[in-house]
């Protein structure tokens, strides 16, 4: 029996995700509240929404399934050099405040 895959893979809402689409509406939403008390401002989220769409459908073009690939690159703790041991621990960096005296408290 055919599975399409239309039937597997989530519908895609204006060309992209609908998790990044309800994050866009979200964006446009906060810039448009923040531009209410002034109306000659209002071009801005709508410039902004549109932008975001087209980098969203731009890259959902190119490979579908580039959002689960992103977030389990920035779930990653570690970064490992070249020439290093993974092993090894990282040391804790040095405090860049000073102590104040006790006298100052």
């Amino acid at each position: 029996m055919r599975v399409y895959t239309s039937l597997t893979r989530p519908k895609l809402r204006n060309g992209c995700d609908h998790r990044l689409n309800a994050l866009n509406v979200l964006i446009t939403l906060g810039f448009s509240l923040s531009c209410l008390h002034h109306l000659s401002y209002l071009w801005i989220p709508v410039v902004i929404y549109y932008m975001l769409r087209t980098l969203f459908r731009w890259t959902a073009k190119v490979d579908p399934d580039w959002m689960p690939v992103y977030t389990a690159a920035l779930k990653l703790k570690r970064i490992f050099y070249a020439h290093s041991d993974p092993r090894e621990r990282e040391k804790r960096p040095r405090a860049l405040l000073f102590k104040r005296p006790r006298w100052s408290v």
